[in-house]
Parts: C-alpha cells; sequence; structure tokens
C-alpha cells in the first residue's frame, strides 16, 4: 500500500532533502555562473539573500558586463526563434491526413489554435514576458521552468470550506531553478518536482487560512517568510475508474516545511503542470548545462583582464611619483601636493633638471583590449549573438549566400530546438488543451473525428524550425545556376522544375502566410485565363494578318487595272 497521512509527508520531505543534497555541486555550479552571468538571478542554497525584500547589490564582484549583456540578447534571440509573439509558431492537425483534407477538421483546429494564441496574448496570462525568463535561465544555467495552470480568480471564487475556485483561461509561472528540485523517470524525461515556495505569514495566511500552519498563525511577523514544499509526483495507485484527484495521474501535495504537515488536502493534474526544457545533458546527470556554463572560464578571465586595464589606466593617468631618498618637501617641510596646477616648490635643482619622476611600467593597454576583444567575441558566439549579427552587418549578401548562413543557424540551434519541443512545447501544448477542455472554451468536435478518433499532432512554424528547413531550399537556386547554361543547348532543362510546386515550398519554408498565395483552384483559372488570352491575341494577330493580306491583295488589283487603263490609252 503507497504511504498515506503523516507517512506520506515525512516520505517526500524526506525525498525533497536528498534531492537538494544530490545537487549541492550543480548548486555551486549555478551560482558561480551566476555571480559574473546572470547576478540578479543568484538565489541557490547558499547565496547571500536578504529575507526582506531583496534588493542587496549582486553585482560587486563584475568588472565587465559583455556576459549579462550577452546574455538578454540570448533571450531575446532564443524568444524571436522559438516563440515570437508577433506570429503563430505552430499549428494543429491530426495524424490522419485523409481526415486534414475534411474543411470541417481544418477549421475546428484553426479555431483551437487560434484560441491557444489568444490565450497566451491575454494580459493576465505573462506568457511572453515568463517564456524570455526561462530562455534567460536556459542561457545561463541550461535549466529552465514553467508552470503552467488554470488562472484562478479570487475576486469570483467562493471562500468555503473547499476551496472551490472559478477557473478561466491559463496562467503562466517562470520559476527560479534554485527553488525547483527534480526526479526522472526511466526514459529520462522529468516527471516528478519538489518546489519550495518561500512565503510570508501574511501571504501564507491569505492563501490557506487556518490550515497555513502553527508556526505561520503564532507569527508576530506578518513579513516573516516560511518555506513551503509543492510536491507534483506520479500516482502509484491511480484509479482511472474515478473521477477525483485519485483518478489522476499526478499526485500533488502542499507541506508546510516548518510544521511538517499538509497545508490543503491531497490534489492532483491531469497532466504533468511543470514544464523542465533543458539545453544539454550529460549522460548520467538530470539537470542540463547551458552556454555561459560552457564560457564560463572566458568570462572570468575576461573580469580579471578587465579589473587589470582598470589599474592600467589608472596608473597611466595618475602614475606612481619618484623621489630621492633624502627627500623634496616643499615650503615649510611639508609633502609636495601631487595636483593639477600645484606648484611643487623643490622639485627641480637650480640646473632644472628634475628631482620628482612618474613612474611607467611600460605597459600597452591596447594589446590588453585587444585580448580582451577575443574573449567577448567567443562569449558573443557562445550566446549566438554574433552568429546573428552577420545578416545585419552584410545587408548586401546574395540569395544564396542568406539561404547558406540561414542553413549554418539552423544546424547550430537543432539541438536546443529538438529538446525545446520534446520538453517544452509539447508538453505545454498538452498541458493547455487538457486545461481549455475542462474548462469547456474548446469549440465542438466535428463529427468526422469523433467518428474516426484521430490523434493530433504539433507542427511547428517557428522562425527556428523555417531556419532548420532551409536546407531544403538552398539547392533550388543552385540547381538553377547549373540548368541555366544546359538550356541554351536544350530548352527544357529548366522544365524539370515545376514553377508552381517550387514556388509553394519554398512560401512553406519560409513561413509566408497562406492567404496571400493563390489557390490550386485560383491558378487553374488564371492558367485557363491565360489560355484564353492567348487564343484570342492569336486569333486576333490571323485576323489582321488576313486583313492586312486582303489589303495588299486589293492594292494589287488595284495597281493591275490602272496598268490595263493606260495600256488602252
Amino acid at each position: 500500500m503507497p504511504p498515506r497521512g503523516p507517512e506520506l509527508i515525512e516520505e517526500s520531505i524526506a525525498d525533497f532533502e536528498r534531492l537538494r543534497s544530490r545537487r549541492s555541486t550543480f548548486d555551486a555550479h549555478f551560482r558561480e555562473t551566476a555571480e559574473v552571468v546572470h547576478p540578479h538571478a543568484d538565489d541557490f542554497l547558499g547565496s547571500p539573500r536578504n529575507t526582506f525584500g531583496g534588493g542587496e547589490k549582486r553585482t560587486h564582484r563584475m568588472y565587465d558586463s559583455t556576459a549579462c549583456l550577452a546574455l538578454k540578447k540570448f533571450g531575446a534571440i532564443m524568444l524571436s526563434l522559438f516563440a515570437p509573439p508577433s506570429e503563430r509558431w505552430h499549428a494543429l492537425r491530426t495524424t490522419d491526413e485523409e481526415l486534414n483534407k475534411v474543411p470541417a477538421v481544418k477549421e475546428w483546429f484553426e479555431q483551437v489554435v487560434k484560441l491557444l494564441f489568444a490565450m497566451r496574448s491575454s494580459p493576465r496570462a505573462h506568457y511572453y514576458e515568463q517564456a524570455q525568463e526561462l530562455f534567460e535561465s536556459e542561457g545561463a544555467f541550461g535549466n529552465g521552468c514553467l508552470f503552467v495552470d488554470g488562472d484562478d480568480d479570487p475576486r469570483d471564487a467562493p471562500r468555503d470550506a473547499d476551496r472551490q475556485r472559478r477557473r478561466e483561461g491559463i496562467r503562466y509561472k517562470h520559476l527560479h531553478i534554485g527553488q525547483t528540485y527534480i526526479a526522472t523517470g526511466h526514459s529520462g524525461q522529468v516527471d516528478a518536482m519538489y518546489r519550495v515556495m518561500r512565503m510570508t505569514a501574511r501571504a501564507a495566511k491569505q492563501r490557506w487560512q487556518a490550515r497555513a500552519g502553527l508556526r505561520v498563525n503564532n507569527a508576530r511577523d506578518p513579513f516573516q517568510e516560511f518555506e513551503f514544499l509543492h510536491v507534483v509526483a506520479p500516482r502509484p495507485d491511480v484509479d482511472p475508474e474515478r473521477f477525483d484527484s485519485q483518478g489522476m495521474p499526478w499526485r500533488s501535495l502542499y507541506i508546510s516545511l516548518s510544521d511538517r504537515e499538509l497545508v490543503e488536502d491531497e490534489s492532483g493534474y491531469h497532466e504533468f503542470p511543470y514544464m523542465f526544457p533543458r539545453w544539454s545533458v550529460t549522460p548520467g546527470e538530470d539537470y542540463g548545462r547551458g552556454p555561459a556554463m560552457l564560457v564560463l572560464p572566458n568570462v572570468k578571465v575576461l573580469q580579471v583582464q578587465k579589473r587589470t586595464l582598470l589599474r592600467s589606466w589608472h596608473n597611466a593617468v595618475e602614475p606612481m611619483i619618484l623621489l630621492p631618498e633624502d627627500g623634496i618637501y616643499g615650503a615649510g617641510g611639508k609633502n609636495p601636493r601631487f595636483m593639477p596646477g600645484a606648484p611643487i616648490f623643490g622639485g627641480v635643482t637650480d640646473q632644472g633638471t628634475p628631482r620628482v619622476h612618474a613612474y611607467q611600467n611600460g605597459t600597452e593597454p591596447q594589446l590588453l583590449e585587444e585580448s580582451m576583444n577575443q574573449e567577448r567575441e567567443v562569449i558573443n558566439d557562445a550566446f549566438f549573438v554574433t552568429l546573428f549579427k552577420i545578416l545585419v552587418d552584410e545587408p548586401k549578401a546574395t540569395a544564396t549566400e542568406v539561404l547558406e548562413r540561414a542553413q549554418e543557424k539552423g544546424q547550430l540551434i537543432g539541438p536546443a530546438g529538438g529538446r525545446m519541443q520534446s520538453e517544452l512545447f509539447g508538453p505545454q501544448i498538452e498541458r493547455e488543451l487538457g486545461l481549455l477542455q475542462r474548462q469547456g472554451l474548446l469549440p465542438p468536435y466535428p463529427p468526422e473525428m469523433l467518428e474516426a478518433g484521430g490523434e493530433y499532432k504539433i507542427e511547428y512554424l517557428s522562425p527556428a524550425s523555417r531556419l532548420q528547413r532551409s536546407q531544403e531550399i538552398s539547392g533550388i537556386p543552385r540547381m538553377i545556376e547549373i540548368l541555366l547554361p544546359l538550356s541554351a543547348a536544350d530548352p527544357l532543362a529548366l522544365s524539370i522544375l515545376d514553377p508552381e510546386e517550387t514556388g509553394r515550398h519554398v512560401a512553406e519554408v519560409l513561413g509566408v502566410p497562406t492567404k496571400l498565395l493563390r489557390s490550386p483552384e485560383a491558378m487553374d483559372a488564371l492558367r485557363q485565363q491565360s489560355a484564353q488570352q492567348q487564343q484570342a491575341a492569336q486569333q486576333l494577330a490571323a485576323i489582321e494578318q488576313g486583313a492586312g493580306a486582303a489589303k495588299d491583295g486589293a492594292s494589287a488589283l488595284a495597281a493591275v487595272g490602272g496598268l490595263q487603263q493606260n495600256a488602252a490609252a
């Protein structure tokens, strides 16, 4: 029998302590990375933290901000590549290709996709700003966590004992990985989450009222912080025949760590609510490693170089002063004042030879600056900043060069894109559809789908997906370039390419909106119209040619008649 009651609470807390202990080495690495790359996210175990609202300085160990700025750009690049707010970056289809041709099915999926993007763009959802923070966490630590749940409206929530809530829409929240501890299943996928929640006594009472715990209720300071643990793990005794929490595949527990008791009744989830994408996972490890961790030595070297350069500049502008051993003191026996415009009495001999000299150590700051620029380039390369500046810096690139560079980008972000799809966007869309269905917001299923029982699949249309597919069209210009000289010998050489199908494939890969393209029926009608116009032009030309010939014949006859009259005269 699975553990229940106090036994379940103690087992959950023990599992959490084991997971936190196992990640201690990673936490030290995360903290070292945060200090010089993402200082505002330095909230790991052992980090100095002001428990009274935060606000402490976290950049006191930094001399150069290249890595911090590159991380911000990295987050914006990833958001624009994988989930741009200005466009629909995925579609939904059935796994049955024949069913996809049914107009009612196509229209249903279009309505669902439209609803999904409307929910994400809602001011209450905060999806895109949370996604930006998640991508920055991916760049710095190689891990990110997005919590996807129903949007609670406390204004309309009844205050009864069961804490029933009216749920409308979806809400998203990025969670710092210092608060989240994961466990993976046999397939290597994250299937359990242990999340530490720091809350003030005031906030805990607002959420759980009297069940917040004895220490919380007895706290004299309403802003004293307490830790709570949210555990979401697979339910070992799930009963699919039940419609309550016992029938949900994932168990949910909220535990007060100070009182070691539940603050609300055990509940559950139909889908795993925590998306935990990882940038690059080393075999044998549960947590990922990010680009910042890869170039951490370069970032640390750059910090030392910048500090050295500042000292060099300081010595050059305000050098050390060399004085003779017997001392040169100004009038009145006082030390000379080395300030702009200040006189130094006795600083020269009677012959004018200086007795005071500035020390020059012979360093060349420009050489150090060149070395620093090399380190900056490595850091920007790791965050894809340098690569994505190519098209901006070289706007005169040919179409072939643009396609080749796009293909290069697609190859570089390909592995990360695969993990984003399998660990973030795929589970996220599954979770969103489940929430919308239970909230009754999905449109009615078309009868054709109900009869076929087809499953859906995700078709990614993001710029990142198009970059990965750019190799599909990069060969077209090369093929035309090769066939063009051959067409001089054989006019049909270029006919091997179907212009319409080629154009539609290029438009699909480049993400051209379908509404801007003519339908196949419209293209057939256009061809018929063109053929009719060409036929009419040919007929008109034939008529004009016949009329011209008749006119020439009449003129010839008239000329012959004139000659005959002249001959008779």
